[in-house]
């Protein structure tokens, strides 16, 4: 799968909306049997006869829109419509009985005559001949202007028309509400109650008011709803002091999110949860721009409604209800959280995402959870329920950022014995499989020392006699040591090896607080450095693909097994508020022998999947969680009962936390633990591992 990959914050964060309240952009014209006297064909001998002309000297929206129009006329018609500019216009350059549709406001007289004497705000259709003028007074109104004239599309047959008849039309006065006027505003940004103004909703609403800044240089206050409500107010998200948005959200799909202009000129932006809200913020900052140049922003009755994030691919809600809760991922991917349901629920939810269209994939069942994978052509849904705590969680990627997981097993030829390789003291993994490529896991801190041993591990144990092949470069989460290693080894080494796909998961900002396990002075946040990892990934290894790892999934890579047993979405619905419980959990099984990588595991995650697997975790290796400074609990390690412990630390550290916290629970259950003398220290084992108790790194 050629993944579409989202390149900058921006636009890994925010997807082009689609006004849902004005009509699908996919919506066909209906047969209408007969041909009206005021239908003309649109296409004649293959050549569409309709052209779109915007201003030469265009707005970004009037450019927007035209190129929109071209390509949902070229799409509709199966050919390819002309884009011009109205500076030199000439109709006799084109065939005769071409229409002209004029987008915006051009120098042409069809442009001028439909906004002329219009002192109100309005968007309309108007014809004189073969020109027709789609025009609006504020281009915020540009795209209802053209969906407007697509009404007049009609289909006979299969072929298509343009209904003459319906080319007059004006959308009378339009009811605004003035945010900005010059350099003034009587509007405040309004927020949800938070500790700190490093809590999302007071993270959000700064941004919001730092972009009317930029763009229209005007101080927007912004206080949370404790505040008393006076004059005007731009309400953002579940701000509960503030009635107006009961209700709300009620009938929200999960990729849904409400604009609404409110009678006392208020401005409602909410979503079904902070995720969802953000991308009602980003429209209506992407609203806001748009009129920058005229240093007045008016939002309009007619923007009010529902919006659908477009990366978002619809799907089908558990029992038809919208009372779930949101878990957001990075590169668009969510989970739906249903909670007090049943496996009997589940498995009538898995009949109606076959019935809506889509496939089973793969399905398998774990203790009492049952997982399964589904897609269509537009999304790869993974949902499964937890019986422990009976609840449901329906993940959703869009196949435009994440390829579906390797779920069936490859035979492979075996040409050497598999090895596990620890490249260095902090988590970095290698797993040379016995075709003799690698899987990798996490790639430690961004030193000299550790992407070195990274390089110079996978050529020495290279035994293909070509370029070092990894099957899959796996990441627990975006802490510095688990990925500083991957930034330097891409800046030298990059060329050096071919990455067949990244698996790792996310979260979006909404879910974790903003300085996450980071120095408030530190050299970045964690944000920027999930977002500095996703950048890499595409400039790097722009044909690598990406997969969203999910609990319950079973990859395969060659024939080694690989089953995740944790991500974030597990610790759902407790706030994330330590970077640790990102860590995606891999248990790897080659010739019967199992080898448990935690990352960093946290402490409070720890339980939940005790709670979810019980014995199933039992493993034969085991790697100690977070450094052995913490993260597992004397439970997990009991449950685990490995023999062979893998240590991401130096010897120095081990000495003085063996005993401490429950690590001591481990370390007293097992035979041997492998322990890394210092960083130039690399452990090389084979796999399945045998004891070798006079290495300088088994230590006990």
């Amino acid at each position: 799968m050629k993944k579409k990959f989202l390149t900058t914050v921006s636009l890994i964060l925010c997807a082009l909306m689609i006004f849902t309240a004005c009509g699908n952009k996919n919506e066909k014209p209906s047969d209408e049997g007969t041909i009206p006297k005021t239908y003309v064909p649109l296409v004649d001998n293959s050549q569409a006869m309709i052209v779109v002309v915007r201003p030469d000297n265009s707005s970004d929206t009037e450019k927007e829109a035209a190129m929109a129009l071209k390509g949902e006329l070229s799409e509709l018609l199966g050919t390819t419509v002309a884009i011009t500019i109205d500076w030199g216009f000439d109709t006799s350059k084109y065939p005769s009985g071409t229409y002209f549709v004029c987008v915006g406001n051009t120098a042409l007289d069809i442009s001028a005559d439909l906004l002329a004497d219009k002192t109100y705000e309005m968007y309309g259709v108007k014809a004189e001949g073969n020109m027709i003028a789609v025009s609006a007074t504020n281009s915020a109104y540009l795209e209802l202007a053209t969906k407007q004239f697509l009404k007049a599309i009609k289909s006979v047959d299969g072929v298509y028309y343009l209904d003459t008849a319906s080319l007059d039309y004006d959308s009378g006065e339009i009811t605004t509400a003035t945010v900005i006027d010059g350099k003034t505003t009587e509007y405040t940004v309004v927020y949800e109650n938070t500790k700190t103004l490093s809590d999302y909703p007071a993270v959000l609403a700064n941004t919001v008011v730092s972009a009317f800044k930029d763009s229209y240089g005007v101080d927007i206050p912004a206080k949370d709803d404790h505040a008393q409500s006076y004059g005007k107010e731009i309400i953002i998200g579940s701000c509960q002091n503030r009635d107006v948005i009961s209700g709300l959200t009620d009938d929200l799909l999960y990729n849904e999110f409400v604009i609404k202009l409110l009678d006392n000129g208020n401005i409602v932006i909410i979503g079904k949860n902070d995720e969802t809200t953000r991308l009602g913020a980003e429209k209506f900052i992407e609203m806001a721009k748009a009129q920058a140049k005229s240093g007045t922003f008016k939002f309009a009755s007619v923007l009010s409604g529902k919006y659908t994030a477009d990366n978002m691919p619809n799907v089908p809600l558990f029992e038809n209800s919208t009372d779930f809760e949101l878990i957001s991922s990075v590169l668009g991917s969510s989970a739906m959280y249903y909670k007090d349901t049943s496996a009997e629920r589940y498995e009538n939810y898995l009949k109606e995402l076959e019935k809506s269209g889509f496939e089973l994939v793969v399905k398998n069942k774990i203790k009492d959870n049952i997982f399964a994978t589904y897609q269509n052509d537009e999304a790869i849904i993974n949902c499964y329920f937890t019986a422990y705590d009976k609840s449901l969680r329906v993940c959703v990627d869009s196949k435009e950022t994440t390829a579906l997981h390797n779920y069936e097993p490859k035979e492979t030829k075996s040409v050497t014995t598999p090895m596990l390789i620890q490249y260095t003291s902090g988590c970095g993994y290698i797993i040379r499989l016995k075709d003799g490529t690698f899987v990798i896991y996490d790639s430690g801190m961004s030193n000299d020392i550790v992407y070195k041993n990274l390089y110079n591990s996978l050529n020495k144990y290279n035994v293909t006699g070509t370029t070092p092949v990894v099957r899959a470069w796996i990441y627990s989460h975006p802490h510095v040591d688990h990925v500083g290693g991957f930034f330097k080894f891409c800046e030298s080494y990059a060329n050096s090896i071919i990455v067949k796909q990244f698996v790792f998961n996310n979260p979006t900002r909404t879910h974790y607080e903003y300085t996450i396990d980071d120095p408030p002075n530190g050299d970045e946040i964690l944000e920027d450095r999930i977002f500095k990892f996703l950048e890499y990934c595409e400039k790097y290894y722009p044909s690598a693909d990406i997969v969203t790892a999910h609990t319950g999934q079973i990859m395969y890579f060659g024939d080694m097994k690989t089953e995740i047993l944790h991500t974030h979405e597990d610790d759902y619905p407790t706030h994330l508020k330590a970077g640790n419980q990102i860590s995606v959990l891999a248990r790897f099984t080659i010739d019967d022998q199992t080898l448990l990588l935690t990352g960093d595991m946290h402490q409070t995650s720890a339980p939940i999947i005790v709670s979810m697997f019980g014995s199933h975790l039992r493993s034969d290796i085991l790697q100690i969680p977070h450094h052995g400074y913490n993260g597992g609990t004397a439970e997990f390690y009991k449950t685990i009962k490995a023999q062979t412990l893998l240590y991401t630390n130096n010897l120095e550290a081990y000495q003085t936390n063996k005993n401490k916290n429950s690590v001591n629970t481990a370390v007293s259950a097992a035979n041997q633990i492998l322990v890394p003398v210092d960083e130039n220290d690399i452990i090389a084992v084979e796999l399945p591992y045998q004891a070798s108790f006079g290495a300088k790194w088994n230590r006990k």
